[in-house]
């Protein structure tokens, strides 16, 4: 089975960092967060993967190549949206049912032979994948009715009969191919050009409702949740906290709970890092104390910097610094 793993986007709500990066490069517990979506998905049996690229495409594939992974890639010269990024990538998927997945999650314990099942079973031409409405999400629902057949998305259509459940779709799509003679290789919305008039037209689009771990990476407080639900995992007790290869913590500096330090970070004298996240080459001059921030790659903080609660990354005209905290 192919996938088209979607990571064009802009990541505007984690600038500054991703002024010059794409957020899918972001780590969790040390691990760019597309590795494990690609990882994930060889690990369920997809044996070939595409990624598309636009903002930060350079940052992606240096990011995969890293990791030893080495997909197909789909740039696009100007972004494409999600059914545009599906026209253009549609010779490639045209030889039978694939998935369609969003690069910015985390998924853990999805079963896609299930998922399948479920969708030949009920004949489906597209099946989203569903969970129960995150308790703190703010998400537009997916409404079925009692066999799984979707029957409005965030409302619409307009007019359309109430479904039995209103679920939240967690950017997992199961695709036939011959829904791509539909699409373009132009701006567009899977859902808004593909899915609403499907079910206007009472075409079979299903929603497969099942019970994983997902999460959403698409802001700092929801992606540094997931970070640090990652390294206490992953990460050995009590700090729960990494350190890459090449990393320097000169005399007096200390690290931890729930921190990762990316490849080559550097901490000079008395420095503290906690809850955070220093990506590669990050340096803190002495005395530095930092806490509930995430560093892009690259950034130097002057000695005596104290920081809490920051996105900090390199910019036009020097460092750029927002607090994440009203996100």
């Amino acid at each position: 089975m192919k996938a088209l793993v979607l990571a064009a986007g802009f990541g505007t709500r984690m600038l500054p960092l991703t002024n010059r990066i794409s957020k899918v490069c972001l780590p969790l517990a040390g691990v760019p967060a597309l590795v494990r979506v690609l990882r994930g998905l060889r690990a369920q049996g997809v044996d070939s993967c595409m990624v598309n690229l636009h903002h930060g495409a350079e940052s992606v594939e240096e990011s995969l190549d890293a990791w030893g992974e080495r997909p197909l890639y789909s740039p696009e010269k100007e972004i494409l949206g999600t059914g545009g990024a599906l026209a253009q990538a549609s010779a490639w998927l045209a030889g039978g049912t694939f998935l369609l997945v969003n690069g910015d999650c985390s998924y853990s314990g999805f079963c896609l032979e299930e998922a399948l099942r479920f969708h030949r079973e009920r004949g489906a031409a597209a099946t989203l994948v569903l969970i129960d409405m995150p308790r703190e999400g703010r998400y537009g629902a997916v409404e079925t009715d009692s066999r799984g057949r979707v029957v409005r998305i965030a409302g619409r259509p307009e007019g359309a009969p109430t479904g039995g459940q209103a679920l939240h779709f967690c950017g997992i799509h199961i695709i036939e191919p011959e829904l791509l003679t539909r699409l373009r290789p132009v701006f567009s919305e899977i859902i808004r050009n593909l899915y609403l008039p499907m079910i206007a037209d009472g075409e079979p689009l299903y929603g497969f409702h099942t019970a994983f771990e997902w999460r959403d990476l698409g802001t700092p407080r929801l992606y540094l949740e997931a970070q640090f639900e990652f390294l206490r995992r992953e990460a050995a007790a009590p700090e729960h906290s990494l350190c890459a290869a090449g990393c320097r913590l000169e005399t007096g500096s200390s690290v931890g709970p729930l921190a990762d330090l990316g490849r080559n970070v550097r901490l000079e004298q008395d420095c503290r890092v906690e809850r955070s996240v220093l990506m590669a080459g990050a340096s803190l001059g002495r005395g530095c104390r930092v806490s509930g921030c995430v560093m892009a790659p690259g950034v130097a903080l002057e000695a005596g910097t104290i920081i809490e609660n920051m996105l900090v990354a390199p910019g036009p005209d020097g460092l750029e610094m927002r607090s994440w905290v009203v996100s």
